[in-house]
């Protein structure tokens, strides 16, 4: 499918997209989603800001996940009242062009020249970060559920919590080959 053929939220039964990483990503058409489709309660959020509207919402920062969330972020920060806000949700804070990681191995690249920080990508791009693992969904109320986010010490440093969406696109990506090269799980 070529960009702005995926169904819109307001015509997809289940709200929910998948994006397949052996595909280039594709950004869901959002023209065709009128601002009640997001809004919670049918609430204006100019009228009432006590019922912001409903995200859009992205699971997995990966080159998929980055990719819608920067474009959706985009279209919502030029039109904010025709398109619903953006969150990116992501059990970590930065993603790592995982083609350079030779060059870091190989101590010719820092790693930190080679990550995309959420933070700083969501602010720049006009999508919202919040840090979380996916561990639950409930499609008839719009929810998805994170798990507890903790220290590596054990601590929680933020609580289990529900996010409610207008869309949700599942791009957790996949895991890494090692070719079973010895040395390279550990």
């Amino acid at each position: 499918k070529r960009r702005g053929e995926w169904p819109c939220a307001a015509h997809n039964r289940s709200n929910i997209f998948f994006v397949n990483f052996k595909n280039p990503p594709m950004i869901p058409n959002t023209k065709n989603i009128r601002p009640r489709d997001f809004m919670n309660d049918d609430q204006n959020p100019l009228i009432s800001p006590l019922h912001p509207p409903r995200p859009i919402v992205v699971v997995g920062g990966g080159v998929a996940g980055l990719e819608i969330a920067t474009e959706l972020g985009r279209l919502h920060r030029r039109e904010p009242l025709l398109h619903p806000p953006v969150k990116l949700i992501d059990r970590d804070f930065a993603h790592v062009w995982k083609p350079m990681l030779h060059t870091i191995a190989a101590g010719t690249r820092d790693v930190h020249q080679q990550q995309t920080p959420f933070i700083a990508q969501a602010s720049a791009a006009g999508f919202s970060f919040e840090p979380g693992e996916l561990c639950g969904l409930n499609r008839k109320a719009r929810a998805i559920f994170l798990a507890p986010y903790k220290a590596p010490d054990g601590r929680v440093l933020v609580p289990a919590r529900r996010v409610t969406y207008t869309a949700l696109i599942i791009a957790v990506g996949s895991q890494a080959n090692d070719f079973g090269t010895p040395g390279v799980a550990e």
